[in-house]
């Protein structure tokens, strides 16, 4: 219920990879419990605040996470929901695995890092980069590209909440 969830209402929330999928689907919740709803993506949403960006270019993702922050202030939640998988195996070039890299791991564990300050100042809040058991359970050899990348993923979320838990207090808490 929207009572439940309240501390959402009126306060900033950031989904990169909002778009479409499950981070529209998260666009549309938010909203619903009157969260101001920023979505960065390479392509254009239907939400109030969309800005569109490629969150693997690092001057666009820094610029675009910062556009955010300032239109709907500190935020209370960044989600990520990037991800992208080309069904490739060891036959993936090196310009192919890198792509994966890019999208897969450095774009969301980045804008995490980048919207880190603004939620600090603002008072905490919480970071959920989705994931997938292809990094850590599912080993099928025609997502070799895909399944390293969701595995440094995996591993950059538990350094992310390490270096984020260093400047944790009572009071603000990411």
């Amino acid at each position: 219920s929207r009572e439940y969830f309240g501390e959402f209402n009126g306060r900033g929330v950031i989904i990169a990879g909002g778009a479409a999928g499950i981070g529209a689907a998260l666009a549309d919740a938010f909203q619903w419990l009157g969260a101001k709803v920023a979505v960065v993506d390479k392509n254009p949403s239907s939400v109030a605040v969309s800005i569109t960006a490629d969150l693997t270019d690092e001057k666009a993702r820094s610029a675009a996470m910062a556009d955010a922050c300032a239109k709907v202030g500190a935020p209370v939640a960044f989600v990520s929901t990037l991800g992208f998988d080309s069904r490739l195996g060891f036959d993936l070039t090196q310009e192919q695995a890198e792509h994966l890299m890019r999208v897969n791991f450095f774009a969301p564990v980045f804008a995490a890092r980048d919207v880190m300050p603004v939620m600090r100042k603002g008072g905490g809040g919480a970071i959920c980069l989705f994931t997938s058991r292809h990094g850590s359970e599912i080993f099928e050899p025609d997502m070799t590209g895909y399944g390293c990348a969701k595995a440094a993923l995996d591993s950059g979320i538990k350094r992310l909440a390490v270096k984020a838990g260093e400047d944790n207090t009572p009071s603000n808490i990411i």
